[in-house]
């Protein structure tokens, strides 16, 4: 290839085509158009004075304060319900304290679970009670751990709106890193307030994910309770489409001022969230070369005790290629990396989410949110008491919160479970409190039981009170997840293959029948982790494919059988 036809690839495929993970479902569909409040939306609770006349008082009322309807709710029918005009609730029952026959007057406040946060909009998180991070009335994670200043997490992603209400005091640090000149220079990255806030409206999504305030009466709760981000800016707002892009350069220029700022903080423990990817592109357009720029940086983050987390992507189903053809599951970067914990996306119901990135390449799943309707979108009246999602709730750009989904708002609710384990093995046995035995904690301890596990993603849904109660352990029985290691290799000989006309075992066909499905998966399954020879074995298919020396029947056989089944 000549060098113009080089340079013409890199800015292509590692410049600019770094598309956030919810690429067709970005924005919100329903936002609150006001800061959150603790009360029911125009309730007022009134007494009324004994030695007051009741009917004269609620004449007064009614006239001076066009007061829609009121219903009594005291004993004594002394004390009134009043519903007002929305949004006059605090004014109304101002005016109304200052009168002498009015015992009090306030707006018809929430009460909550003493056990549980009080956050307005907490009712409506289904994902902080589905992964055991919250339960109301039972034993939940934050029992034993809301974080700590020990550990940190660090955002890459479009920056974030540090004034928000339910993220002040949560945002440790803002940096800005800058997106590559037209000559294809990247600079630093630099602390700043001003340019590292969000453009976008992603990176304060996902910030409130992994901390909002919490407990604060506003808003949402933070998956980790008590913990603080470090924002990073690698993400930045496209002028034509809106949406969130970064080049390749940027990101590794903000991993860099990660392990810049690791190095110089030993004291403290790092998690670093990253909800973006680049899509391998290879099946579409052969051109395409993977970025495998990520993985030095990563071999020492990892090194420096840094735990990495990363959403799987969205392209589960379908999403455009950037030379308009259509990708189905690629593989996707940073997720794919080697030291990352890729997440992927589930609904309430526990089941695979359609959009998400699925395989035994996909580590975990956890809560991404499902449309609420038909039609492909979240919708909920956000001031609605009562009312519910299917979709995830957070924080958005000017004190607002939005509705959401995508693997993007997956891998935040595990780092935030992730920052709540490290806290509590850190209190407990400081000794093993590295990246290692917190990776190992939160993956063997996954919940397996759900159904989509060892089809859709690896090891199950993460359980923030089974890994918190474990790390609290000293021999914290990590249950590790049955991969089995090739042995040294030696010369074998593969499965037989089939006879003409039929598909072949290198795609999945362990029985040799006329097509890859269910009985050559329950195959696979009965012989997953067998060592030794394998043309005694029925389903070791990655060595028909390329690999001679293989000795074990795994994961990637199964991958081999999945890209390749009708049984999906």
């Amino acid at each position: 290839m000549c060098e113009t036809e080089i340079e013409m690839k890199i800015p292509k495929f590692f410049l600019l085509s770094i598309f956030l993970l919810i690429f067709l479902i970005l924005l919100p569909t329903k936002v609150m158009a006001e800061k959150s409040i603790p009360y029911a939306p125009k309730g007022l609770v009134v007494g009324i004075k004994k030695t007051a006349s009741v009917a004269m008082e609620l004449l007064k009322v009614k006239k001076n304060y066009n007061v829609l309807s009121m219903s009594s709710v005291g004993p004594d029918n002394k004390t009134f319900i009043f519903q007002t005009g929305k949004g006059k609730e605090q004014k109304v029952s101002d005016e109304l304290g200052k009168s002498p026959d009015i015992a009090f007057a306030h707006p018809n406040y929430f009460a909550y679970g003493i056990d549980l946060p009080n956050d307005v909009l907490f009712p409506k998180q289904w994902s902080l009670i589905n992964t055991g991070i919250a339960k109301e009335g039972g034993d939940h994670a934050w029992n034993y751990s809301k974080g700590s200043d020990q550990v940190e997490i660090i955002m890459l992603d479009s920056g974030v709106d540090d004034a928000h209400e339910d993220l002040q005091g949560k945002i440790v640090k803002m940096v800005y890193c800058p997106q590559p000149k037209e000559n294809g220079e990247t600079g630093d990255c630099t602390e700043d307030g001003v340019l590292g806030k969000d453009n976008v409206g992603h990176g304060t999504m996902v910030a409130g994910i992994l901390a909002a305030a919490t407990n604060n009466r506003r808003g949402v709760s933070g998956s980790g309770y008590n913990t603080k981000i470090i924002s990073v800016k690698v993400l930045d707002r496209d002028t034509g489409t809106g949406e969130a892009v970064g080049s390749i350069s940027t990101i590794l220029k903000g991993l860099s001022w990660t392990q810049n700022y690791v190095e110089a903080h030993p004291e403290k423990k790092f998690i670093v969230n990253m909800s973006f990817a680049t899509y391998d592109e290879s099946s579409v357009d052969p051109a395409f070369v993977k970025p495998a720029a990520y993985d030095e940086i990563f071999n020492q983050l990892w090194g420096k005790g840094v735990l990495l987390i990363a959403a799987a992507g969205n392209c589960g189903s379908s999403c455009p290629s950037t030379n308009g053809k259509v990708l189905v599951n690629p593989d996707s970067y940073p997720a794919q990396s080697a030291r990352v914990l890729s997440v992927g996306a589930i609904g309430p119901d526990d089941r695979h989410a359609a959009y998400s990135e699925y395989g035994m390449n996909v580590d975990l799943s956890s809560p991404g949110g499902v449309a609420d309707n038909g039609l492909d979108e979240c919708f909920i009246d956000l001031n609605t008491v009562g009312s519910s999602t299917k979709c995830l709730v957070s924080t958005w750009p000017g004190d607002q919160y939005a509705v959401v989904r995508g693997t993007s708002f997956s891998a935040p609710l595990v780092s935030g479970v992730a920052s709540l384990v490290w806290s509590r093995r850190l209190d407990k046995f400081p000794g093993s409190a590295t990246n290692a035995d917190i990776k190992s904690l939160i993956e063997g301890h996954a919940d397996s039981s759900i159904s989509d596990t060892g089809r859709y993603f690896l090891l199950g849904k993460v359980d923030a009170l089974a890994a918190v109660k474990a790390a609290s352990q000293e021999t914290a029985a990590v249950i590790s997840p049955t991969v089995a290691v090739t042995p040294t290799p030696v010369n074998i000989s593969c499965p037989s293959t089939c006879q003409t006309g039929l598909p072949e075992k290198n795609r999945g066909n362990a029985n040799c029948d006329s097509q890859i499905n269910e009985g050559d998966y329950q195959i696979w399954k009965s012989e997953f982790g067998k060592t030794g020879d394998v043309s005694h074995h029925m389903s070791d298919f990655h060595c028909d494919n390329s690999d001679k020396n293989s000795q074990v029947v795994d994961l990637i056989d199964f991958e081999i059988w999945r890209r390749n089944t009708t049984s999906l």
